[in-house]
């Protein structure tokens, strides 16, 4: 299969055995991840520490709110500054020589792995994108070699793609997946000829777009998934349940890749999974009164009467606080509210 498809492809890219194949990153994909969508998300979390320290929420909530968000708010700011570095890094991407490989193609990449250490490679489909995956002789000791990120990375990669901590991503670099493909085979058979080694089983490709159709020819361009740009718009517009939903249909209706959207399905779903919880958190925050007093009408509480004579005598900061010890709607709320009937209510008596 291997041959056959490789012979169809020698009009699109024949890499050299002598010297070196570069495939430089696609920096403009890397601004956009540490420009745009690492600081909004590094943002949702500071709204959510903000919320925990200033808002009027009870003491559970205010601790989910502070770690959730500070988490996220380290975890996506931090990766932000890597995507930056990456992006005017100049050796950022891919080399492929006679004696290995370097990765620079992410800020958790595993940098260079030599030929001798490679035991196996695939190419595999991860939400749609062709994935270069590589399984190592010893793992532990690459692990060894990396830096603290590069090593978090390999071992997440280990676990969830079936032992193969290096995976590079064939859509980050420029040239193409299939030619990146192709050299990396050509490179490896080449080495493990020289060393008098059993010729490199075949890279096979999954079933995906990238892939040239027999003889050459691209294969006929695909329809657009409707329920995947359904999933997009709606996450954009805050409609989180829905976009949800159809996002999940979507990358049902796309994993055969027949139809074009998996990405915009997928990226509904987190907008819709995201744009969910935040709608809870706010629905919880609006309805939740930690501090509210029993009591309707002046008279019912002793203590919410006090702030009332207080707030009725001009004390601005005692109106305050008695619409926030209130019920809602009860007298009580409307009078602190409305600052002893000073003011028509929606704004603090005591700024």
């Amino acid at each position: 299969m291997w041959q056959s498809h490789r012979r169809s492809l020698l009009r699109v890219s024949t890499p050299q055995i002598v010297g070196v194949d570069r495939f430089p990153l696609r920096r403009v994909r890397a601004v956009a991840l540490g420009l745009l969508a690492g600081p909004l998300m590094a943002t949702a979390g500071l709204v959510f520490v903000a919320l925990a320290l200033w808002g009027d929420v009870s003491v559970p909530a205010r601790v989910v709110l502070g770690v959730v968000g500070a988490v996220a708010a380290l975890f996506f700011g931090a990766a932000s500054i890597g995507w930056l570095i990456l992006a005017v890094h100049p050796a950022a991407g891919l080399t492929i020589d006679g004696e290995g490989f370097e990765d620079r193609s992410s800020f958790g990449a595993a940098g260079r792995v030599s030929w001798c250490d490679v035991a196996d490679v695939r190419v595999v489909n991860t939400c749609g994108q062709p994935t270069l995956l590589v399984r190592v002789v010893d793992r532990d000791a690459l692990l060894a070699r990396m830096g603290p990120w590069a090593r978090r990375t390999a071992r997440t990669n280990a676990r969830i793609m079936g032992g193969a901590p290096v995976g590079i991503s064939l859509n980050a670099v420029r040239g193409g997946p299939v030619a990146v493909v192709d050299a990396f085979q050509a490179r490896w058979e080449r080495w493990r000829v020289t060393q008098h080694a059993v010729v490199a089983p075949a890279l096979q490709f999954p079933a995906d777009p990238w892939r040239s159709a027999p003889g050459g020819n691209p294969p006929a361009r695909r329809p657009t998934d409707g329920w995947s740009v359904a999933s997009l718009v709606t996450g954009l517009l805050g409609l989180g349940p829905v976009a949800a939903v159809l996002g999940f249909v979507g990358v049902r209706r796309t994993r055969d890749a027949l139809r074009r959207g998996r990405g915009m399905a997928v990226t509904g779903i987190v907008l819709g999974l995201v744009g969910t919880i935040v709608g809870i958190v706010f629905v919880a925050l609006a309805t939740t009164q930690p501090s509210a007093e029993p009591g309707y009408t002046y008279g019912d509480n002793p203590r919410l009467d006090t702030l009332w004579d207080q707030c009725q005598a001009g004390d601005m900061g005692a109106c305050d606080d008695l619409y926030f010890s209130s019920t809602w709607h009860s007298d009580y709320e409307r009078f602190g509210d409305t600052c002893g009937g000073r003011t028509n209510g929606y704004a603090r008596c005591d700024p």
